[in-house]
């Protein structure tokens, strides 16, 4: 089946999307799971709304389901990005088609983060900041011998700093959220 027979496209609905037809789970698929209208998908963890297509385990981020209703296709190396860095926030007007990599410069700072500067992580008693031009990954390390703790990780932010203005001023698409607080 194909997704537009699946779901319509609903700014009303939480997720975006609304079940185009009658939906039936259970063993015989007797059993109605959601009426047509109904809100479709779930919130996961992530923040994501989920949507499961067909009867299987096949499963899909809504933001991209709203994305092909209303435009199409993705092109190859393209991803959907929410622009006010809400992932639960699926209207149309939300989504935009970036490349992958303007589409990591859009991120929170990921809940991993231990240092709590993105870009910014402490190995083998250096900080070390971390930043990716058009073709790389690039470092600089601040040894902690050398600097005191404190004094190599402030030199470790302000330089990952500096290096993301220079991308900017380039057009690297680095946006003000990147990198801040996933709270």
């Amino acid at each position: 089946m194909r997704l537009e027979d699946l779901y319509y496209y609903a700014e009303d609905s939480p997720s975006g999307l609304r079940w185009k037809i009658n939906r039936y789970g259970g063993k015989a698929y007797n059993v109605l799971a959601a009426s047509a209208g109904d809100v479709a998908g779930y919130l996961n963890k992530e923040g994501y709304w989920i949507l499961s297509i067909g009867h299987g385990r096949n499963y899909v981020k809504g933001h991209r389901v709203v994305w092909q209703l209303c435009n199409g296709d993705l092109q190859d190396g393209m991803s959907v990005d929410h622009i006010n860095g809400d992932t639960s926030d699926n209207r149309i007007s939300n989504l935009r088609a970036v490349q992958h990599k303007i589409n990591s410069r859009n991120q929170k700072m990921k809940t991993s983060n231990i240092s709590g500067v993105t870009g910014v992580y402490l190995t083998n008693g250096r900080w070390i900041a971390q930043w990716r031009d058009d073709k790389e990954a690039k470092t600089k390390s601040f040894s902690t011998n050398k600097y005191g703790h404190d004094k190599a990780f402030e030199l470790a932010c302000a330089y990952r700093e500096k290096m993301i203005q220079e991308l900017n001023a380039q057009g690297a698409g680095y946006t003000e959220r990147h990198g801040k607080d996933s709270k």
